[in-house]
């Protein structure tokens, strides 16, 4: 009979095919994780094009509204369209969030911004031409993507998505919103301050959609009492709904408590918007939702440099508003407020208006008595409330400001051109003056603003 062998590998075979194996997996691993690797990063591209793509469908449809003005009428500049996709963060965001999606690693959440470069270049006819371009970086905490190149390129790419993220590219990307509070505030000056790191990137335009303080359905969740008793998160809802007229009265007054500088009230001085608001160079101060306060703040000089040359601009009273006053405003207040853009006249020395960016600017002569003061009236009109008062065809006391129960002057902002270094301001009879010597003179603050 034959005898059948039964005897297996030997160790030292056993010891070869481990190691064959092993070298194999060694050349197929790393292959195979470049492989899942360049896949996760072509879909983490292909999200951030969806957002990209989904920014520039609203922005052609004029669905969205940058700092207040619709896109298809912003002046050039950078715009930027928020991303995140935390459920909480969500309601008050722009409805692209519904166009892209979460990170290819694990569907973590993501975060960024589409930015909107609007500029107006002249053809090859000398005819102006209006460009559009959008730019998209976008982040999920740990890999990361800043484009800056347009979509339209070959810029996009894999090869643009970044592993563990430097200190510098999370500045970039994360200047945004994240369980549905900033994490970078607006300052005065128009900027974004983060809390933990110094921001890269200054923004100052960012836009939003009808939908923006709604809920997941879609509907405006506001519930407006008065404007006397609602919180400024409910009254910035309203005044961005554009139904601010059906809630709220001009003339209707808020109690302000600005710490050290004492309880103050600020009053609706206008919610219409005519048409002249929309013609080219005019000021956005008397146009929408206004506020301004009722009494004087405290007292300041209008220019300790004694002169009025560069106007508003370059004023002390300016510089003192955007920060002494804004700083002491109660933080949901300045969280309401929006950029406005402000026309002043000038002086004897200048030879044109000026136009600012502003949270807080006092008043031109013309939006409070409704007839010529100063170079800019054509770039202004008469605000509601002052109009509604019959200032100045039949009361001036209608333009009278108090500070500690005394009537006081307050000041304008606008440079005379006329008569030395002088602007205008408000007596305490309700009167218009204007006197060279009083630039350096402490007079009182009495700021407007804007809600969005």
């Amino acid at each position: 009979m034959k005898r059948i062998n039964k005897k297996g590998f030997t160790l030292v075979e056993l010891l070869a095919v481990i190691v064959i194996m092993g070298i194999l997996m060694m050349v197929a691993i790393p292959s195979i994780s470049r492989v899942i690797e360049n896949s996760r990063k072509d879909t983490f591209v292909d999200i951030a094009k969806s957002y990209a793509n989904a920014a520039k469908t609203l922005w052609t449809a004029d669905t969205l509204t940058c700092e207040g003005t619709v896109a298809s009428a912003v002046d050039d500049g950078d715009y930027y369209i928020l991303i995140n996709t935390k459920e909480s963060a969500r309601a008050i965001l722009p409805v692209l969030v519904d166009q892209g999606g979460k990170s290819s690693w694990g569907n973590r959440d993501v975060n960024g911004y589409v930015r909107v470069h609007v500029e107006t270049v002249t053809d090859n006819n000398g005819e102006p031409k209006r460009t559009t371009t959008f730019y998209v970086s976008l982040s999920d905490g740990t890999h990361g993507l800043i484009d800056n190149g347009s979509m339209t390129s070959d810029n996009l790419k894999k090869g643009n998505v970044k592993m563990d993220l430097l200190i510098d590219d999370k500045k970039k990307i994360e200047l945004t919103l994240d369980n549905g509070n900033l994490n970078c505030s607006k300052t005065n000056f128009g900027t974004y301050m983060c809390t933990d790191v110094a921001p890269v990137k200054n923004i100052t335009g960012l836009c939003v959609d009808d939908s923006s303080y709604a809920g997941n359905n879609g509907t405006v969740d506001i519930n407006p009492v008065s404007f006397a008793d609602d919180d400024w998160a409910t009254i910035a809802a309203v005044a961005k709904s554009g139904k601010y007229a059906e809630y709220y009265n001009v003339g209707d007054t808020k109690e302000v408590d600005l710490g050290s500088l004492g309880k103050h009230t600020v009053r609706i001085a206008n919610t219409s918007t005519p048409a002249e608001c929309s013609q080219e160079g005019f000021s956005q101060t008397a146009c929408g939702f206004v506020l301004e306060f009722t009494d004087v703040i405290t007292s300041h000089v209008m220019n300790s440099t004694g002169t009025n040359v560069g106007g508003w601009p370059a004023s002390s009273m300016r510089s003192y508003l955007s920060t002494d006053i804004y700083n002491a405003l109660p933080t949901d207040l300045q969280n309401a407020i929006m950029d406005t853009k402000v026309v002043s006249g000038h002086g004897s020395s200048d030879s044109t208006n000026f136009t600012s960016t502003d949270k807080l600017y006092l008043l031109e002569p013309k939006e409070v008595y409704g007839y010529n003061g100063g170079t800019a009236h054509r770039a202004t009109r008469q605000l509601d409330y002052y109009l509604a008062q019959g200032v100045p065809t039949s009361n001036r006391s209608g333009a009278i400001k108090q500070r500690n129960g005394s009537n006081y002057w307050w000041w304008l902002r606008a440079a005379n051109s006329n008569y030395g270094n002088s602007f205008y301001n408000v007596k305490s009879t309700g009167d218009w003056e204007y006197l060279s010597d009083y630039h350096n003179t402490a007079m009182g603050v009495s700021p407007a603003f804007r809600i969005a």
